[in-house]
């Protein structure tokens, strides 16, 4: 049984939708790649759609990294979930990129709209009310982006969300 039990899924209008909804009901949850539009300039970002739905952990969000890797991470963090205890914000984990720590920052509401269109989708019933964490990954050198050092060329790839922690 899903941790939010009393929440029904929307109805799909698309053979998009038709697939989030049964990796949610397979899976757990389902990772959504975003690269930016034909002309547009910006970092490509995945977040997941379910995890709070099926396990009652924060959704997760990774900006800046290829779509593969950032699903693999949220994959992680979801399959941890299910057997230990969830991520916490302000904590580095070692288990979950190999050979990096991650963080995890809380993501303000207010950002919702912007980043997280299938999630909101999904989680209508709840009036935007779900959690999200994103998650923050360092450079090569190990450093975190609110740290004296870090690579300053991808500052512009990795956007903190919820500002620096």
């Amino acid at each position: 049984m899903p941790y939010l039990h009393d929440l029904s899924p929307p109805a799909p209008h698309d053979s998009g939708e038709s697939k989030l909804l049964a990796d949610v009901q397979e899976y757990g949850w389902h990772v959504l790649g975003v690269s930016p539009d034909p002309g547009e300039t910006g970092p490509p970002f995945a977040y997941s759609i379910g995890l709070y739905y099926t396990l009652g952990h924060p959704e997760i969000v990774v900006t800046g990294l290829a779509p593969e890797v950032s699903q693999r991470l949220i994959n992680v963090v979801g399959e941890r979930s299910r057997s230990e205890t969830p991520v916490l914000p302000g904590r580095r984990y070692a288990d979950i990129a190999e050979g990096y720590d991650v963080a995890f920052r809380t993501v303000p509401r207010a950002l919702y709209e912007d980043y997280l269109g299938y999630a909101l989708w999904f989680y209508r019933q709840l009036a935007g009310d779900f959690p999200v964490f994103q998650l923050i990954w360092p450079d090569k050198a190990g450093r975190f982006p609110e740290e004296i050092g870090f690579e300053p060329t991808l500052q512009a790839w990795q956007f903190l969300l919820g500002g620096v922690a």
